[in-house]
Parts: structure tokens; sequence; C-alpha cells
């Protein structure tokens, strides 16, 4: 069951993230310290519940970018600049809308994982 909880936890992270965003251009987001602020937070929580994922739940879902998740989380706690801001606006264009398409698949292939259930 927390496995599932935490699959459900990144894929609201990452689509709240993509809805923050949409229609906004890299420069509109460079400027949008409050819409930055919040994509952080959200990509945080996401690469965070990646991170402390069992190793046999991120094998189980290998088209998901877990290495990307863990530069992500390097670059949020290396702090805010310029930097940073590139890596969090690619984890916008690439890593959250393709992690969220894979967290949308792979409950079809191992439904088990996403299961709201009490364990036996």
């Amino acid at each position: 069951m927390i496995t599932a909880s935490m699959l459900s936890l990144m894929r609201d992270s990452c689509m709240n993230a993509l809805i923050l965003v949409e229609n906004v251009e890299e420069a509109e987001f460079r400027r949008s310290r409050l819409t930055r602020a919040e994509v952080r937070r959200l990509y945080r929580v996401v690469a965070e519940t990646a991170r402390n994922l069992e190793p046999e739940v991120r094998a189980a879902l290998p088209k998901i970018d877990w290495p990307g998740w863990a530069r992500l989380l390097a670059a949020l706690d290396a702090g805010d600049g310029d930097e940073q801001t590139t890596e969090v606006w690619e984890a916008v264009r690439l890593l959250g809308p393709g992690t969220l398409t894979w967290l949308r698949v792979y409950p079809k292939i191992h439904p088990e994982l996403f299961e709201m259930k009490p364990a036996v």
C-alpha cells in the first residue's frame, strides 16, 4: 500500500507541476518567482519520493528516468540559481511529462504496485 501511495504522490505532483506551467514559455517561467518556487517544491516531492522507493519498485518501472530525478534533486539541493532554474525547466519539458506518461501506463502492466490495499 505504501508503494501505491508513493507512486500516486509522484503522479499527482508531476500533474500539478504540468498544470502550473501549461502555456508558459521559458522566459516567463524564469521571471515568475512564485511559479518557479511551486514547481521546485512539487518536483522535490517527486524526486525525494523516487529516492525513497524500494529498489525493486524502481527496477520494475525501468522507463521512468530515475537517474534524472536523482540529478534534479541534487540540483535542487545545490541552491536557487540560474543553473538550477535551467535544470528545473528541463524537468518541466521532459522529465515530468515522461514520468507522468509512464505512471499512467505502468498500472496496466504492474497493477499490484498501484493497488491501494493493505499488504497481507
